[in-house]
């Protein structure tokens, strides 16, 4: 069970994602962003590049991701 939300370009993480997160309580948050300079995860939230989100989507490993 992932919350995961797609933005082309704002790395400021959606307060609708923050809003689901706190509600569902999934494994994992992930806000995935098209044009993104650095990862980072904040308040469980993953904030990471759609590269990285799909090299590492089968193996589910999203722990750490970097560019």
């Amino acid at each position: 069970d992932l919350c995961i939300e797609v933005k082309t370009s704002d790395s400021e993480i959606s307060k609708n994602l923050r809003y689901f997160g706190d509600r569902i309580k999934p494994r994992k948050c992930i806000q995935i962003v098209l044009n993104l300079e650095r990862p980072y995860e904040k308040n469980g939230i993953l904030v990471c590049d759609l590269k990285a989100f799909i090299e590492r989507f089968e193996t589910f490993q999203f722990d750490g991701i970097r560019n």
